[in-house]
This record gives structure tokens, sequence and C-alpha cells, in this order.
């Protein structure tokens, strides 16, 4: 209804302001419906805008720049793909490991030469990182065995050294 038209045809709402009421409750009771009227705008507001976040991403998933894109879909569901080509479906003896994880790389093609001469480096200098750590764990657990020993009965260090012949 355009406000000419609702000035033209005003009429008092009775039941919900009653006019023999005092000035002061009629303005509280106007603040009430304003505050609930707002409320319920700002709740709205908001449903409207975490409907706006799925549907961007949604939109981002299907398509849009390749930094952002989600390739789960395309991956799992390729024809060109089977489980035997992820970890998850590469079994030994029954069993799959934990220690390893499938991760995908997306490269651009300009740079796929550059990143197949540097991944050999980063996957080396990762293991060793991790090798190193495993022999100083190694090695630190060994002391603190030994010491262990030491601190007990000479008998338990000659056991120890006996059987492990040392």
């Amino acid at each position: 209804m355009e406000y000419k038209d609702y000035i033209k045809r005003f009429a008092w709402n009775t039941r919900k302001y009653n006019q023999k009421l005092p000035l002061q409750e009629l303005c509280q009771a106007f603040i009430k419906t304003l505050q609930t009227n707002d409320l319920h705008m700002k709740k709205f507001i908001e449903e409207l805008a975490i409907k706006k976040n799925k549907l961007m991403a949604l939109t981002k998933k299907d398509g849009g720049n390749l930094n952002v894109r989600d390739y789960t879909d395309d991956i799992y569901q390729s024809t060109f793909l089977n489980q035997t080509h992820f970890l998850e479906g590469k079994a030994y003896k029954g069993t799959v490991s934990a220690g390893f994880t499938n991760m995908l790389v997306v490269v651009p093609k300009a740079k796929v030469q550059h990143f197949s001469a540097e991944i050999t480096v980063l996957m080396r200098d990762h293991y060793e990182d991790l090798d190193g750590k495993d022999v100083k764990r190694v090695a630190e657990l060994s002391k603190s065995r030994l010491y262990e020993l030491k601190e007990s009965t000479s008998s338990a260090l000659e056991d120890f050294v006996n059987h492990h012949d040392l």
C-alpha cells in the first residue's frame, strides 16, 4: 500500500493500541512492537545471509577460480579412477596403513616441470628430518633405559647385556 493511501485510509487499531491508555503506555506499546518487528527483520536478514553464503559456496564448488574449486567430486566420481588408486584402497596383508594419507596437489600447467623437479628435494628433506628426529628419540630412549638398568641391580644389567649380545 502506498504511504499516501495509508494516510488517507488510516484506522486506529483499537485491539492492539487502546486509546484509553495513558500516552506513556501507548508509546511503550509502540516501542515494544517496533522492537519485535526489528528482531524479526534481523533474524530474516541473518537467515538470508546464511542462505546466500551457502549458495556462494556451492557456486564456488562447481566452477569459478581453480584456486578455490572443490576437486572432491571430480576425483571420487571419475570414471578413470577407482579405489585402488588411493591409499585407502591399497591393503597389504589385509590391513591398510594408518601412517599414510592421500594428498592432491594441483599445479598450474606452466609450473608442472618446476614442481616435478622440486618435489623429490622436498620429499627427501622431509624424510631426512623425520629420520633425524627418530634417531634422536631412539638414542634418548636407549640412554634412559640404560640408566634405569644401571640404577637397578647389576644382575639385571648383566642379563640385559647377555640377552642382547652387547
